[in-house]
């Protein structure tokens, strides 16, 4: 394998991949958003199947096998074996409840309302499973959320996710998910907004403001989907006052605020048709939600995201989000509780051999975590040693640089020669005749001299130059050039001549003999 292929393997194993589906009444939502830390941008892709043929509901052995079927098919051309899942349910299949309102009494009123769940009786007969968050909203108030769904739908659910191939994560009301969809985008940021989900056989209404379900409110109606500004009217008044009783009991800031906006989701036919039902120039400004504008860090594959997808969209957003209060309730908690109750009977069926396999496992679990343990230590010191590790390179490097700059000096001292200039000058000095005089003297490169002078007539010029020449400390001499000159004095010749400086003798080691 090519460092190439090495790299890119890296890349594919450090990737974070994040699945959420929506579970609908005859179809299944999926977004699959993939994030390398070596990447700026997440590469998110959605898709839409329909999982019922022939079962009337999920709550059917049939239901439960044509799910399962949709269900590892679409693991199976997505890669997505093994990953974990975080689920939305549709109205179908769940019901959830809000209560705000002073710290204690919302407390009361949850377990009311937990109480009052097998009344529920739209989700089927059998036991009501719930899951309930409750988050702050300042010192004295509280916000809770109660979710409702048919026990033994979740546990059909549950089984059909695992044997699909998939590890259920979460499962959660599809109206949450929306909701956080639209606190992450800030839609609902200073004003609570209406929200509409067009869903299967019905629509959901429901407020959200700063990403959290304040109502989740379902008209009796029909195929309720074909005029929804009648419906919206119909129940506008109805709204309004729940706003403000929330407000009222919240002891917000705003008070008395009001519905303006309305955010329509689901298929876009049913989406387009929704919005056309209201008056272009009503009070309500009626939008209808891309969630291509979703995250603005995502990069869709394929066709892109469908306005019936913002749930299973939001729910990728849960994997992301660390506070259980700020997610929501999740109707998984229960059955994970459940089944990690029900293991102690079975490990005491199995046996004292594989209980002494188990305990060497915990055992060696526990050396493991302690021998992790110490490495992190480790690390920890190595980090701290950062520093210091840090400094000590660039004291290296700056050594290394000053040595570099020392030889290179020495270089330039050794190919300096040290002339004895006293000897010379006054050598030269010892060469002019009477008449002859010097203006400059030029050393050039330490090898060369340059002596420019002036005398009455040129043969003292050559003169000079036969001194010159007995000089030992000089060889070469010779005459550059002669040009006449006017002086006040009378005529003149000016000289110039260059000479090179003798090699001196080579020092000797030893003294010479007596």
């Amino acid at each position: 394998m090519n460092s190439k292929q090495r790299n890119r393997s890296k890349g594919r194993s450090a990737a974070r991949t994040t699945v959420a589906l929506e579970i609908c009444r005859s179809r299944v939502h999926l977004a699959v958003l993939e994030r390398n830390p070596d990447e700026p941008e997440a590469r998110v892709r959605t898709r839409t199947i329909a999982w019922r043929q022939n079962a009337a509901s999920l709550n059917s052995e049939l239901g439960r096998s044509e799910l399962c079927d949709a269900l590892s098919r679409m693991a199976a051309e997505e890669k997505l074996r093994g990953a974990p899942v975080q689920v939305a349910l549709s109205r179908d299949f769940c019901v959830t409840r809000v209560v705000a309102g002073a710290a204690g009494n919302v407390r009361q009123e949850l377990r009311k309302l937990e109480q009052r769940a097998a009344l529920y009786l739209g989700l089927g007969s059998g036991r009501k499973a719930t899951s309930t968050t409750i988050s702050a909203l300042d010192a004295r108030h509280e916000h809770g959320l109660l979710a409702v769904a048919n026990q033994k739908v979740l546990d059909g659910l549950f089984t059909t996710l695992v044997q699909a191939g998939l590890r259920p994560a979460r499962i959660e009301p599809s109206l949450l998910a929306i909701c956080r969809v639209l606190g992450h985008t800030g839609a609902d940021a200073e004003a609570p907004q209406l929200i509409i989900n067009l869903a299967e056989g019905g629509l959901d209404l429901g407020i959200s403001y700063r990403g959290q379900l304040l109502l989740d409110y379902r008209p009796v109606a029909k195929d309720n989907n074909q005029d929804v500004a009648a419906i919206v009217t119909q129940h506008w008044s109805r709204l309004e006052r729940y706003c403000a009783r929330y407000w009222a009991q919240t002891n917000h800031q705003k008070k008395g605020a009001r519905l303006l906006r309305l955010h329509l989701f689901g298929p876009d036919d049913a989406v387009r048709a929704a919005k056309q039902s209201f008056p272009p120039e009503g009070e309500i400004k009626v939008e209808a939600f891309d969630p291509a504008t979703l995250e603005s860090s995502w990069r869709y594959t394929g066709e892109g995201p469908r306005p019936q997808q913002t749930a299973a969209l939001g729910a990728c957003l849960a994997a992301s989000e660390s506070s259980r209060s700020s997610l929501g309730p999740n109707l998984l908690e229960r059955i994970l509780a459940e089944q990690h109750e029900n293991l102690l009977p079975v490990v005491a069926r199995i046996g004292w051999p594989v209980a002494a396999v188990v305990l060497l496992g915990l055992i060696l679990g526990g050396l493991n975590i302690q021998q992790q343990r110490s490495c992190a230590e480790l690390a920890r010191q190595i980090e701290a040693l950062e520093p210091a590790r840090s400094k000590a390179w660039q004291l290296e490097v700056t050594c290394v640089q000053a040595q570099e700059q020392i030889d290179h000096l020495q270089r330039i001292r050794q190919g300096i020669a040290n002339r004895p200039w006293d000897s010379i000058l006054l050598n030269i000095a010892q060469c002019l005749p009477e008449g002859v005089w010097l203006n400059r003297l030029n050393v050039k490169a330490t090898e060369n001299l340059g002596i420019a002078g002036m005398c009455y007539d040129d043969e003292r010029a050559f003169e000079v130059v036969r001194w010159l020449e007995k000089t030992p400390q000089l060889q070469d001499v010779q005459i550059e050039g002669m040009q006449p000159q006017r002086l006040p004095s009378g005529p003149a010749t000016s000289f110039t001549i260059h000479a090179d400086f003798a090699q001196a003798a080579p020092p000797t080691d030893s003294a010479p003999a007596m």
